[in-house]
Order: structure tokens, then C-alpha cells, then sequence
């Protein structure tokens, strides 16, 4: 079983420089909402540590799609078998449980939906969610807007932070996967009951 300090030390061996600077950022938001949130510290910091733990240097595409095929979670939607940007995030859950021995099914699923989101996401699932789009390196349009409402609330964060996802993908035709359109359709229905019941 790795420590949390040991994990840090080997990704800081094995991800590339801007990678590790990523995950650092991530880490120091995840820790911010974690605590203003109320929810675990310890297991934000290492969800949020491990969420890109299969983007070594060591680790091509090809063996990433393995490792991810492996994935314990189960899902309703065929595996992404094309593309790094999804299938990191399978490969990731799978490696922080084989080789960091992380055996914590809240710190997994957080790791698994950090990049598509899912229907129903657990505190932690969203912190990771969002925090991964926030985190100071980021730099895109409109992430001042999402740092914005940081603090008005885990949910609606993550209900920003993904429709700002499904509009950048729709106005660059890109393809949404499945799971990430019933997470961002059972957020806003969420977010529009809330509105019925504050108003």
C-alpha cells in the first residue's frame, strides 16, 4: 500500500513535468472545496492526485486502452476505445487500484467519472469533476466564470462546469459521449427543481 507522500513521488517521476503541475493544481483546489464543503480531505487529495495517474511517460495509448478494459466499475455504455482524453480516466481507476493499492470505492469512482461525469455523482465524484476544470493552470474561456461560482455550491459548480463542456463540444461538433449527456441532463433537472423550490 502506497502512502499519499509516496504516490506524490512517484508521479513526480513518471508524469511529465506539465502533467505534474496539473495534478498539483488539482490537489490545492480539490483540498479548498474539500474543506469548505465538508467533505473528506484526505480522500480529495488522493482522489484528486490519482486522477491522472495513467498519463505516465512510460504508457502509450495502446496499452492505456488494456489497462482500461480492466476497469471494475461497472457500465451500462460501451468502453471509449478510441481517444486518450476519455480512456485515461478508466486507466487511471485501474492503476490507482493495481499498483497503488488504493481499494477506497469512493476515491475510485472519483478517479473513473472525472472526465465524463455520471448520473447521480457522489460529493467527491463532483469535487473531482470540477476541480480538474478549475485548477489554476487552466487557462481557457470562460474559467474565470466557473471559478466564479466555486463556492455556491458543489452541485451547481458541477453543473456549470459541465455545460460549459457540452457547449464547447456541440459548437465544435465534437462527439459527447453518452455518460457525460445523462449527467449533465440529471444535474440540470436537479438544478432547475431547486430553482422551483427557492422560488
Amino acid at each position: 500500500m502506497f502512502s499519499y507522500e509516496m504516490i506524490l513521488d512517484d508521479l513526480k517521476g513518471s508524469l511529465s513535468e506539465h502533467r505534474f503541475e496539473h495534478t498539483l493544481g488539482v490537489i490545492q483546489i480539490s483540498e479548498k472545496l474539500a474543506d469548505y464543503y465538508g467533505i473528506n480531505i484526505c480522500k480529495a487529495k488522493l482522489a484528486a492526485a490519482l486522477h491522472d495517474c495513467s498519463k505516465q511517460k512510460c504508457i502509450t495509448e495502446e496499452m492505456m486502452r488494456g489497462i482500461a478494459l480492466r476497469t471494475c466499475f461497472p457500465d451500462k455504455y460501451p468502453h471509449q476505445t478510441k481517444g486518450e482524453a476519455l480512456l485515461h480516466a478508466l486507466a487511471s481507476e485501474v492503476i490507482a487500484r493495481e499498483k497503488y493499492g488504493i481499494t477506497d470505492t469512493e476515491v475510485l469512482s472519483a478517479v473513473r467519472w472525472h472526465t465524463t461525469g455520471c448520473p447521480d455523482m457522489k460529493k467527491l465524484d463532483m469535487l473531482i469533476y470540477s476541480a480538474d476544470m478549475i485548477e489554476p493552470s487552466r487557462c481557457f474561456d470562460g474559467v474565470e466564470k466557473l471559478r466564479a461560482v466555486m463556492l455556491e455550491g458543489i452541485e451547481k459548480l458541477t453543473f456549470e462546469c459541465m455545460k460549459h463542456t457540452v457547449l464547447y463540444l456541440e459548437q465544435t461538433q465534437s462527439r459527447i459521449h453518452q455518460m457525460t449527456l445523462d449527467a449533465y441532463n440529471y444535474l440540470k433537472e436537479k438544478q432547475m427543481r431547486n430553482g422551483e423550490n427557492n422560488g
